[in-house]
């Protein structure tokens, strides 16, 4: 079962991680 889980959870940390990558850029960007 933890395995299952295990590629999504992977996957939503690795959305999570690029969300705040791209908001770092712009925000640099546009200060």
């Amino acid at each position: 079962m933890i395995k299952k889980h295990l590629p999504n959870f992977i996957t939503v940390v690795n959305l999570f991680c690029g969300c705040c990558a791209l908001a770092s850029v712009f925000y640099g960007q546009f200060v």
